[in-house]
């Protein structure tokens, strides 16, 4: 979920939505774990294909959202729209393991674009 808080989108609790182990330093839920989970899933960061690009469109309409925005994998062009512009890959590997440089995501209305 985002919010605009003076033109600026910011994450609204999506982190205190997926639960992090019990308070002993337990081990997560089992839907949080794998390759398939929601947080570690991959499949609209690397070119996704015409089915998952409708199963992703289906499901953006179903909750009235316009795009998702993913992180995670790494982007080696900069940032990534697939599916029409509906799923926007923003990972650019930041991170000096990576060596990317920094990039981000403009939002204004209807209109996204990568900034370099």
């Amino acid at each position: 979920m985002v919010q605009a808080v003076n033109g600026v989108y910011r994450p609204v609790g999506v982190y205190g939505a997926f639960p992090a182990g019990d308070k002993n330093g337990g081990p997560e839920a089992l839907w949080i774990r794998g390759s398939r989970s929601p947080v570690w899933n991959r499949l609209y960061s690397d070119a996704p294909d015409l089915a998952a690009c409708d199963t992703l469109a289906s499901v953006l309409d179903r909750l009235d959202v316009e795009r998702l925005v993913v992180g995670h994998t790494v982007q080696d062009g900069g940032i990534t729209a697939y599916c029409g512009g509906r799923v926007w890959c923003i990972d650019v590997g930041m991170a000096e393991h990576y060596g990317g440089r920094t990039e981000v995501l403009e939002i204004r209305g209807d209109a996204v674009r990568g900034l370099r």
